[in-house]
């Protein structure tokens, strides 16, 4: 969104406006004074700054945003800041042709708190100051000093900066906001309904919400563009565009949604950013695949897992995330392009891979992509296709100052030497400090827990073996009065103990029942306690205890090295990245190597390769993907 020159002035206009019980809202106050602002935009203003109408104004300070497009198809932003007063609600609006929300709202909460603390006079010579200031180039820091509010003789300073806005990553969208909201399954079919531009309501209580969510919504789409209706919010008396039959995505508050139901509209997507979900669907019509699917949810997961929301990291990596899947969808659409930068449609769909063509079709009935290549075919001319989203992409060159991630432990940034673990992301140090005293402490507690059941079954020995040692004269007198019967005969003699444990003569020692233990002990079939007559002596390996053994588990390069050779054993082949053997159905092979299907997708496209493959630079690649080195132009 916006234009490629930058504004000569930082704003046009900074309003006032304030709304009276039952009355509609007004400006009161314009800086400067001398401004001759086009009527239209000065009536449709308030109308922007109080959307909802007079009984449903919300109870809280709020920032939001809204844009208004010019005869000749300019956008101009408007950035509110609106709070309640002990008497009316006001709302300060500054005008700008600059797309930076982030930059404005801290510019209207300064305006703000010098009105209230030292009147409208105060909050002039800050605005004059900061007029006077040319325009900053993203990424610079705009540096304002004004007389103080509070004592005349003294100055106070401000700095304020200027994002990325160079519609690369949109450094000026926040992301945290929508997938806060809707969650991410939610977010891909919004994308989804994007893409085929359909008409979409948004639905919220608080229009900073709102605004946020629509503006994230339509940044997924980066670099194509939005080239219908398209308005944050959207104000009561304005809800007719919600009948018109070509697709648009607007704002509206959630007092206005009963009204919208009523009215005549087919085909409608109304997503509900208070609760995360779609109160009204249309048709299914699908775009994304499968796989791709799968594909971006795992990316924004794993993003989610290893990035704070809220953080600049944060949305930078969502920002690429869709960077990357439009570069996959369509990345070397300059190929196909002659010297005036028109693009041979049907040569470029037939080279794309077979998974992709579908989609593309989809996308080529779009009037996002005829923008899109409109836009491109200019850049060609120019020789400023260089400057593409997509070709940076392709290049791996990113003009941001910061892509690293940050560990969930230490907070610190770092772009190398990182890991990751149940989707978190850790530096260096934190994970050999955290890791390795978690495998320390398992190895310890289980070599204690079997020094313990050593020990246990030690003294359990040596205590029955004690109590055993002489047999009772008693015991004794019982055994021989028992050799005879009832009748009075004499029954049939009764092993002893000692000949239970000897084996008789033809019989081979070291089967049970007639084992000789090392121990002294045996049992019988009847699992009944028996006993012995010697003296228990304890050997060498009842006494000692188990010996438990360090690995380390961690090292693919030890584990490599003792998997087998698919050659020589193929049916007991392991995955060289998992480790695990793999069946022949879904085996991968290349030389000596073996993978799993899924463990060595395409480095391309990152799907499974089916069968046959190709490797480049120790890269496996489907046979019709080409590796990314060789896209680059001529």
């Amino acid at each position: 969104v916006g234009g490629d020159q930058s504004p000569p002035k930082l704003f046009e206009a900074v309003l006032k406006v304030t709304r009276a019980p039952e009355k509609e809202p007004a400006v009161t106050f314009l800086f400067p004074e001398t401004n001759d602002l086009d009527p239209a935009i000065a009536s449709a203003v308030p109308l922007f700054c109080f959307p909802e109408g007079s009984s449903h104004i919300s109870k809280q300070s709020e920032n939001f945003s809204f844009i208004l497009t010019g005869g000749d198809g300019s956008k101009q932003f408007g950035y509110c800041l609106r709070f309640l007063d002990c008497k009316v609600p006001q709302c300060y609006c500054i005008l700008s042709f600059l797309d930076s929300f982030s930059l404005f709202s801290s510019v209207l909460e300064i305006v703000g708190q010098r009105e209230a603390s030292g009147g409208h006079d105060s909050m002039i010579c800050f605005l004059c100051s900061i007029l006077s200031k040319p325009v900053p180039q993203p990424g610079e820091t705009l540096c304002i000093q004004t007389f103080s509010d509070t004592n005349p003789n003294e100055l106070d300073s401000y700095q304020f900066y200027a994002p990325l806005n160079n519609d690369f990553l949109l450094e000026y969208i926040s992301f945290s906001e929508i997938f806060s909201s809707l969650g991410i399954d939610n977010v891909i079919n919004l994308f989804e309904a994007l893409i085929l531009e359909c008409r979409i309501i948004f639905v919220s209580k608080k229009l900073s919400q709102l605004s946020a969510c629509v503006s994230a919504a339509v940044a997924l789409l980066n670099p194509l563009a939005w080239q219908y209706v398209y308005i944050p919010i959207l104000p009561s008396s304005l809800l007719t565009y919600c009948c018109a039959p070509m697709p648009f995505v607007v704002g509206v508050s959630e007092s206005s949604l009963p009204e919208i139901q009523a009215m005549p509209t087919e085909e409608l997507l109304i997503v509900d950013c208070d609760h995360g979900k779609f109160i009204q669907k249309p048709e299914k019509h699908s775009f994304l695949s499968e796989e791709m699917r799968t594909l971006l949810r795992k990316s924004i997961t794993r993003i989610s897992g290893a990035c704070k929301k809220g953080d600049k990291v944060f949305d930078l990596h969502i920002a690429r995330c869709f960077v990357n899947f439009m570069y996959r969808l369509f990345g070397n659409y300059y190929k196909f392009m002659d010297d005036n930068g028109i693009l041979d449609n049907e040569t470029f769909l037939e080279c794309q891979p077979p998974q992709f063509q579908a989609m593309i079709e989809v996308l080529q009935g779009s009037q996002m992509w005829e923008g899109f290549l409109r836009e491109r075919e200019i850049w060609k001319k120019n020789d400023l296709l260089e400057s593409c989203v997509l070709l940076k992409e392709a290049y791996n060159v990113w003009c941001v100052e910061d892509l690293s991630l940050v560990c969930c432990k230490c907070k610190n940034r770092f772009t190398e030497n990182g890991h990751t673990k149940s989707g978190r992301y850790y530096c260096h140090p934190c994970f050999e400090q955290k890791f390795t005293i978690i495998d320390r402490k398992l190895l310890n507690s289980s070599s204690t827990k079997m020094k313990k059941v050593g020990k246990n079954l030690s003294r359990r020995v040596r205590s029955v073996a004690n109590d055993l040692q002489t047999v009772p004269s008693s015991l004794n007198k019982a055994t021989s009065d028992s050799s005879l019967g009832d009748d009075g005969k004499k029954s049939k003699p009764e092993k002893s103990r000692k000949d239970f444990f000897t084996a008789p003569e033809g019989k081979s020692e070291g089967k049970f029942p007639y084992m000789k233990s090392s121990l002294g002990l045996g049992k019988s079939k009847k699992r009944e306690r028996s006993v012995t007559v010697g003296k228990l002596q304890p050997t060498e390996s009842s006494s000692s205890a188990p010996i438990v053994k360090a690995v380390d588990i961690s090292n693919v390069s030890l584990r490599a090295t003792q998997s087998f050779n698919p050659k020589t054993n193929p049916s007991e082949a392991k995955c060289i990245i998992c480790d695990r053997v793999v069946a022949d159905p879904d085996a991968l092979r290349h030389e000596n190597q073996v993978w799993h299907r899924n463990c060595a997708p395409c480095s391309r496209c990152l799907l499974p390769i089916a069968s046959t493959c190709k490797v480049v630079d120790n890269k496996l690649y489907h046979p019709d993907c080409p590796p990314l080195r060789l896209l680059k132009p001529k």
